[in-house]
């Protein structure tokens, strides 16, 4: 073999090696195209069932080091009807002794809030007509010092719960006057009193129960587009001057203040569209609207109510932008389900938790899902949930798809909420029935479970086998997979969960966790890598002496430093309150205390700190021995 024939051999021989290689590696990548088109990038919003099937034997967590997305998140409402309850004056100089605490009394609970929560939904903004001192009469738009605090007030507030994002209940469909019926002032909308009501509908009942002003006027608005509001005028949204109203306060006012997007009060008194532009005008991140149906709940005709929400979310996307909605459908179920106004007398008809009226089931990526808020529930009690099932429908609320939303009085105490009117609403450290969590024990595990599991808000429910006396429902998230019932619950016999004790139960509910075994199946929520609290927490009552109410002036905060049981050598927890009266949550193995009165920028106490700035410790009291079973305790300050 000569020479050149030797060199033909070796590049033959390479390039059959080579070609081998390239079939075999063909063989072993298939093209996720038949044809010759490239591939094209998948948009990583758009969801196929085959991308998610973790939980398929072994533990069910494809990765430890999981982070969720922002669709994962969770609403928190951040008032509710009395954190500016009426009453008292209606000037500078009378002012109720209600009013002007509240967005203070949330900025103080704000390292809880931006812990949990995607999203804070706050309290009207604008100024308002003081009979309605709740907010939802507004005067000024554009002016936001109203009852519940100062403009300056507002911006701390919404800076302090970051990274949780600020949502606005605004008030469009209607607006108070600030001397008559209809004057409205900054702005005024082109209104001159007696002359020109042009952007007020014309079938509005100003122009009658007004005669000598609105009603002596020839300029009015179109007929209403939808249902009329009689307390204050309804706007005409067909009149330019209102549109572009709305969208520059939103974009010049409430969008500077530091709100990202919308809850809209009262949808159902305006054409839907409108909402849709006015999303698109201010190219909001968030937006849902309250459309709660005029005609009763008929739990036999559930679509009644389902499809008239669907019509008004469709109508908001004919506008530019579509907005999500409350689910009413749901809360009318679950209230026919578990029993409302402390009648725990359901119907017992479980699978009307999974009829697709609900915006849940058919269409979740619209669903904001809640329990009760300040019209239903609160001090209002207008078609609240039986009290026994909160638990229960947060247990199903949290674990399922949509944007659930928790009440205020859910999540915190009486004390946390600045003792404001009704102690008796504020459940947030009582014990959620079977198990030995309190409600915000309870709702922080499910929140954590969530998360950890990657359910986000446009996910599938599988509901095969439900009944009429018990729910089933299987949420496949991006990290697991969970199994819920609700009601009769009987151990699953499935692929994955057959043999296995829930991650979590109590009174009426149980979790599974596909491919994993609860430690502890006595309600304690515990659930491998994510543990839930094994020890009941306990809302501790601190009083001092009358003498010492000095210790929130210059807006001081109040820690305490908590040791023994699972608070190990000592942690740090934040204690609200006000006057003398103070409280804290802390594990029932505690062992004991002490209270440090710290610079108001504090966001952890630090001893070492000698310049008055953030971590400077004022004042402290003695070390307080906690003995079992003692809530109330009395401590001075030095």
């Amino acid at each position: 073999m000569n020479k050149n024939t030797k060199i033909f051999s070796v590049v033959f021989f390479v390039f059959l090696v080579l070609s081998l290689v390239f079939v075999i590696s063909c063989k072993a990548e298939p093209s996720l195209d038949s044809g010759n088109s490239p591939e094209v990038p998948r948009d990583p919003d758009d969801k196929d069932p085959d991308d998610k099937t973790p939980g398929e034997g072994g533990s069910g967590i494809i990765d430890p080091d999981f982070v969720p997305s922002e669709k994962s998140g969770v609403m928190l409402q951040g008032f509710n009807w009395s954190s500016a309850k009426r009453g008292g004056g209606y000037n500078n100089e009378n002012r109720s002794p209600y009013w002007d605490k509240w967005y203070k009394v949330v900025k103080n609970q704000s390292e809880a809030i931006s812990t949990k929560f995607a999203y804070l939904w706050c309290p009207p903004p604008s100024a308002t007509d003081t009979a309605s001192s709740e907010g939802y009469g507004p005067t000024e738009l554009n002016n936001l010092t109203n009852c519940y605090g100062t403009e300056a007030e507002l911006k701390a507030m919404i800076q302090a719960i970051k990274p949780t994002k600020a949502i606005a209940d605004i008030v469009v469909n209607h607006r108070a006057g600030s001397t008559s019926w209809g004057d409205f002032t900054n702005p005024t909308w082109g209104v001159v009193k007696g002359s020109n009501y042009a952007v007020i509908c014309s079938d509005d009942e100003g122009f009658t129960g007004e005669p000598s002003l609105m009603g002596a006027s020839s300029k009015r608005g179109a007929a209403d587009t939808g249902d009329t509001y009689k307390a204050y005028r309804d706007l005409d949204h067909t009149n330019t001057t209102v549109q572009q109203g709305i969208v520059d306060w939103m974009n010049n006012v409430l969008k500077p203040a530091g709100f990202v997007g919308w809850r809209y009060d009262y949808v159902k008194g305006f054409a839907g569209k409108y909402v849709g532009q006015y999303n698109a005008g201010s190219n909001a991140e968030f937006s849902v609207g309250e459309y709660w149906p005029t005609a009763a709940y008929n739990s036999g005709n559930p679509s009644a109510w389902g499809n008239e929400i669907k019509n008004w979310i469709s109508a908001t996307a004919n506008g530019g932008q579509k907005s999500k909605a409350f689910d009413f459908a749901l809360k009318g179920a679950m209230n026919t389900v578990f029993g409302n106004k402390g009648s725990n007398i359901g119907n017992s008809n479980y699978s009307l938790l999974a009829n697709a009226a609900n915006l849940i089931m058919s269409q979740p990526e619209d669903a904001v899902t809640f329990v009760d808020n300040h019209d239903t529930g609160s001090t209002q009690n207008h078609w609240y949930l039986d009290p026994t099932d909160v638990g229960t429908a947060y247990a199903f609320l949290l674990t399922h798809p949509g944007v659930p939303c928790v009440a205020w009085q859910h999540y915190f105490t009486y004390a946390e909420s600045g003792s404001i009117v009704d102690s008796q609403q504020y459940i947030g450290g009582n014990t959620v029935p079977g198990t030995s969590n309190t409600y915000r024990k309870h709702i922080d595990y499910l929140i954590d479970l969530r998360n950890r599991v990657g359910i986000e808000y446009d996910d599938k429910v599988n509901t095969t086998g439900t009944t009429s006396s018990c729910y089933v429902g299987e949420i496949v998230g991006n990290n697991g997979t969970l199994l819920v019932k609700i009601g009769n619950v009987t151990d699953p016999t499935g692929e994955g969960y057959a043999g296995n004790d829930p991650i979590y139960r109590g009174t009426n509910f149980a979790i599974w966790e596909k491919g994993a075994s609860g430690e502890d199946s006595g309600g304690n929520g515990s659930s491998g890598s994510d543990s839930g609290d094994n020890v009941g927490t306990v809302t501790y009552t601190i009083t001092i002496p009358d003498s010492q109410t000095w210790i929130y002036n210059d807006s001081a905060k109040i820690f305490a430093w908590v040791w023994g049981g699972t608070h190990g050598d000592g942690e740090w927890i934040s204690v609200s309150g006000t006057g003398t009266t103070l409280t804290m949550l802390a594990d029932s193995n505690a062992t004991g205390f002490l209270l440090a009165r710290c610079h108001s920028a504090t966001i952890t106490p630090d001893w070492q700190v000698t310049e008055d700035g953030a971590g400077k410790v004022w004042n402290q009291t003695g070390d307080c021995t906690i003995s079992s079973g003692v809530t109330n305790y009395n401590v001075s300050f030095n």
